[in-house]
């Protein structure tokens, strides 16, 4: 949960949130909405479905080649060399780009108003 919270209020980009994410995803853990509608009221946050959609849709925008090199530069620092020569190739971080994106879009799909309402 605290995953999807940073990527909305955190005002930086971090790779380690968005590769454990897709982790996440890939091993099929899925948040527990009613526990990030909770978080979400617990840290007062405003806004927060207009945070999260404006740090998703940058992804693919202008700002894509700066935090492709912005992943590239941090996860060099937490993966073993033969598994950053992977995490490295453009492929793999659009693919963990993408799942960022879809993993929002499903979050919402799954409760509509648990999210957008706080």
């Amino acid at each position: 949960m605290d995953k999807v919270i940073a990527l909305a209020v955190r005002g930086f980009f971090k790779a380690r949130n968005y590769c454990d994410i897709y982790y996440l995803k890939n091993i099929h853990i899925k948040p527990d909405i009613s526990l990030v509608a909770k978080k979400i009221d617990d840290y007062t946050i405003d806004d927060f479905d207009k945070k999260l959609d404006a740090v998703t849709s940058s992804l693919f925008n202008e700002n894509y080649e700066l935090f492709t090199q912005g992943f590239r530069t941090e996860m060099k620092r937490f993966l073993a060399d033969e598994v950053y020569a992977y995490a490295q190739k453009q492929d793999f971080i659009d693919s963990v780009f993408k799942t960022i994106q879809n993993s929002v879009e499903n979050l919402y799909e799954q409760s509509e108003t648990q999210i957008h309402t706080i």
